[in-house]
């Protein structure tokens, strides 16, 4: 007889309590894990306190960069290869225990401007710092802030007026007088002092007939003297050894007050611009230094103590004329005249103040050409 065995079945353990056992053995495996390690650290810090010892604080370093007039020269190549694009590391602190990482090498066309330079070339970072600040444009504050500048386009400003022209304080001209008759020699003289001027002239023949009949000739005109010229105020005209003939210019009045020989006076009206037959010389040196239209005639009213002659001087032209101290360029002025007797021409120097150098003119009925022999003016 077979006798079989029964057990009761065990039951099967519930989900719940597996997972509870399974997070307990979780939690003591980290308990222990950071046990461990607490452990580990409090070990190394107090098994090696010379680590520590090593780590302390330094004061932030300073770069003096001295900035230089124009950029310096950047040292060659001593190899002589292709410059290398590749940045250079500043110079490690005293502290560091260990080499920086390495910089990862950049391309010649990346990042770097047309005025990029080979950092792998000789010297200290600070030097080719300071090298490289000094290619850099430098802004100008003051002139930033300055007025703007004047329109190119603007016109120039205005040269300043030149000084008047003004005659020497004393002139002295010595000429040789020629004639159909006969020769002679002749002098004019120019004195001023501040505003009043006095000039003579003699013209003496020296042909025995001329010195018979004419004898010398002698003028005197007084005045005052400005910027516009001349302004007789006397006149006094002597031929030979007869009395002088005078002219009176009353401006005051405006009267012109004539007499001949000695004889009564003539009174008539005084014209705006009347100079005497030695007065005119010289003013006409002022009016040639004036500012004229071209082709403007220069007009005069002229008188030699007997009568008023209308003068209308043209310019001819420039006209060289030989002297003693050499040629002299001038200004050829001539009179316009209907009859031939009333006609003067005259030529003056700009190179020797306007004065004449040359003059042509009729005494009675005899023409008479005077050529300077010598021009002495003191200033």
């Amino acid at each position: 007889m077979t006798h079989t065995a029964s057990f009761p079945a065990q039951p099967n353990p519930k989900p719940a309590d597996w997972a509870s056992r399974s997070l307990l053995r979780d939690r003591r495996a980290l308990y222990l894990g950071l046990t461990l390690t607490l452990l580990l650290h409090a070990a190394a810090y107090w098994l090696a306190p010379g680590l520590t010892s090593t780590w302390s604080q330094v004061s932030a370093i300073t770069y003096v960069v001295a900035l230089s007039p124009r950029p310096a020269a950047m040292p060659a190549n001593p190899r002589g290869k292709r410059a290398s694009t590749r940045r250079q590391a500043p110079p490690a602190p005293a502290f560091a225990t260990s080499s920086p990482p390495a910089e990862t090498p950049i391309d010649a066309g990346e990042g770097l401007g047309p005025g990029a330079r080979d950092l792998d070339t000789e010297g200290s970072f600070a030097e080719l710092f300071a090298q490289s600040l000094t290619s850099l444009p430098v802004r100008d504050v003051a002139a930033s802030h300055a007025p703007p500048s004047p329109s190119l386009s603007a016109a120039p400003p205005a040269a300043p007026d030149p000084p008047p022209f003004e005659l020497p304080r004393a002139v002295s001209i010595t000429f040789d007088a020629r004639s159909s008759i006969t020769d002679g020699v002749a002098s004019y003289t120019w004195r001023r002092e501040g505003r009043n001027y006095e000039t003579q002239s003699t013209l003496q023949a020296t042909g025995f007939f001329v010195s018979l009949f004419a004898g010398v000739m002698h003028q005197v005109s007084k005045g005052t003297v400005s910027a516009a010229g001349v302004s007789p105020e006397s006149f006094y005209f002597r031929r030979g050894d007869t009395p002088p003939d005078t002219a009176v210019f009353h401006r005051a009045g405006s009267e012109l007050r004539l007499a001949r020989a000695g004889g009564p006076v003539r009174v008539q009206p005084l014209p705006a611009s009347i100079q005497d037959t030695q007065s005119f010389v010289f003013h006409l040196a002022y009016l040639l230094a004036q500012d004229r239209p071209a082709g403007q005639p220069i007009e005069l009213m002229v008188t030699n103590a007997r009568k008023v002659y209308r003068y209308r001087f043209q310019v001819i032209g420039f006209a060289p004329q030989e002297t003693p101290w050499g040629t002299v360029e001038t200004v050829h002025l001539k009179s316009d005249a209907s009859d031939p007797s009333d006609a003067y021409e005259v030529w003056l120097a700009p190179s020797q103040h306007n004065l004449p150098v040359r003059l042509k003119f009729f005494a009675g009925r005899f023409p008479i050409e005077l050529v300077a022999t010598s021009i002495v003016s003191e200033r």
